[in-house]
Parts: structure tokens; sequence; C-alpha cells
């Protein structure tokens, strides 16, 4: 083997290769069997798929919020007599034998 520094060597099974070889040989992918191959590349569309779901989400999360804070909710006018003070009157009926005179 050529004398080459560590760090311009990669390990590969069973085998150190330099840079310029291991650049050279097939990808990964290409030395994957056909169903192997298949399913990693339908995991990477999946992941892909996942991410424009989620950027979409996103997307229209981002448009319906925007339309709330657009739309102002409009408080209710006073009515007349609400900044009067009331009397001071209880709902319930008075307990027997309470301020009645006889």
């Amino acid at each position: 083997m050529v004398n080459l520094p560590l760090t311009s060597l990669i390990l590969l099974p069973g085998r150190w290769l330099p840079l310029a070889e291991a650049a050279a040989d097939t990808s990964v992918l290409e030395r994957l069997d056909p169903p192997r191959r298949a399913q990693v590349i339908m995991v990477l569309l999946g992941l892909v798929l996942l991410g424009v779901l989620l950027m979409a989400l996103v997307w229209l999360g981002g448009r319906y919020v925007r339309r709330i804070a657009a739309a102002r909710p409009t408080t209710p006018r006073p009515l007349p007599d609400a900044w009067a003070r009331k009397p001071l009157q209880s709902d319930r009926p008075a307990a027997p034998g309470a301020h009645e005179s006889q």
C-alpha cells in the first residue's frame, strides 16, 4: 500500500481505500439489491412527502391565524342604563320571619 496520510484513507468493509478510489466506486444505493433499493427509495420519498405536508400545514395555519387577527371582534355597545348603579335586590325570597312586622 502507498504511504498516504491517514486522513486521506477511507475504511470500507474489509479494506482501506484512498478517497479518490472510494469516490470512483458505485454509490451505496447502486450496491443494494433491488428490493432493498426500492425500500430505501420509498422511505426517502415518504420523508419528502411528510416534509411537504408539514410545510403545507404551517402555511394553511398561518393563513388561518392571519385571517383571525384581521377580523377584530366588535364589542357590543353598552345599554343606556348600564352605567347606572343598580339597586341591591335579591332574587331569592326572604326567609320566613325576617323583616316582617305584625
